[in-house]
C-alpha cells in the first residue's frame, strides 16, 4: 500500500463520513473510492481527488499532504526526487547567483533582462505534476 493510500484512509476515517456520503458528495463510484484508499486505484485527474477532499471537508496541512501524496505517486517516486533534487540545485543558484542570466539570446549570450528569479515559474510546473 503506498503513502498516498495509507494516508487517504485514515483520513476518511478520521472524517467519520461513510464511503456512500463521499460517493454522493463528490460525485465519484463507491468503489472508485474504496479501491483508493486500498492502494488499487489512483486517479487519473487531480480534480477527481480534489472533488473527494471537498466531500471529505479536508482543509490546511491534511489536504496539502494528501495533495503531496498523490503527486509523489502519480510521478513514481524515483522521479519525484529527482525533481525535487533539481528544484534544491535551482533554489540554490538563485540564492548563490541572483543575477546571473538564463536565456541565451539568438547569438547564443545571455539577455540581461530574463534572470534567475523565472525560475520560480519553472518550479510551480514541476510542483504541479
Amino acid at each position: 500500500m503506498s503513502d498516498f493510500s495509507q494516508r487517504l484512509e485514515k483520513e476518511i476515517k478520521n472524517t467519520g463520513k461513510t464511503l456512500y456520503y463521499l460517493s454522493e458528495a463528490s460525485g465519484m463510484q463507491l468503489d472508485y473510492i474504496s479501491k483508493m484508499s486500498k492502494g488499487k486505484r489512483i486517479p487519473k485527474e487531480e480534480e477527481r481527488l480534489t472533488r473527494l477532499l471537498d466531500a471529505m471537508e479536508c482543509t490546511g496541512n491534511t489536504r496539502a499532504d494528501l495533495l503531496f501524496f498523490y503527486r509523489q505517486e502519480k510521478m513514481g517516486k524515483s522521479q519525484w526526487q529527482c525533481m525535487e533534487e533539481l528544484i534544491r540545485i535551482i533554489q540554490q543558484d538563485v540564492v548563490e547567483f541572483p543575477q546571473v542570466s538564463v536565456s541565451p539570446s539568438v547569438s547564443g549570450i545571455p539577455d540581461t533582462d530574463m534572470t534567475l528569479d523565472n525560475i520560480f515559474a519553472i518550479m510551480r510546473v514541476f510542483e504541479k505534476q
